[in-house]
């Protein structure tokens, strides 16, 4: 199967490298993992379509997500790296949003570190978006490192 998008055709390339230079063999494994789906809360979600005239991009900053045109996927994702949780997108929306979220990391709480405390990742989201996390088991893929070796093959 050939990889259709330019991102898709450098991973392959990468692969193949890592594979030559370090004998690397990795496999893909399904396995029940802690979770969070993504829905949307009791009252119904308070985001707004973005305008398809609308210019910016989507940060993800410590304590902050905004973005102009952001997808709910690219929302899910990001929800990942800052619960450290795999979570996917079970709200059944599609399209873009405005998406403005602000919350208080769990570091800063619990360290005191926040003069002006705000909600946790749960809560503001629950607040501001008018979606939740819940947590629940699910078959996640991992990459398994079954051989590599230290020193590169020789070109």
């Amino acid at each position: 199967m050939e990889p259709g998008t330019p991102k898709e055709k450098v991973l392959l390339m990468l692969q193949k490298l890592l594979a030559d230079r370090f004998k690397l063999i990795v496999v893909r494994e399904s396995r029940q993992s802690q979770t969070y789906a993504l829905t949307v809360a009791p009252g119904g979600p308070k985001l707004e379509k973005a305008a398809s005239e609308t210019e910016g991009g989507n940060y993800i900053l410590r304590g902050r997500i905004e973005g102009a045109r952001m997808p709910i996927g690219m929302l899910a994702e990001s929800l990942t790296s800052i619960t450290k949780v795999p979570v996917m997108n079970e709200t059944g929306l599609s399209g873009l949003y405005s998406v403005k979220l602000k919350w208080t990391p769990d570091d800063d709480q619990a360290n005191g570190k926040s003069e002006l405390a705000g909600p946790s990742i749960f809560t503001a989201l629950q607040e501001q978006l008018g979606l939740k996390l819940v947590a629940h088991k699910a078959p996640v893929e991992y990459l398994v490192v079954q051989h590599a070796e230290k020193m590169p093959a020789e070109n």
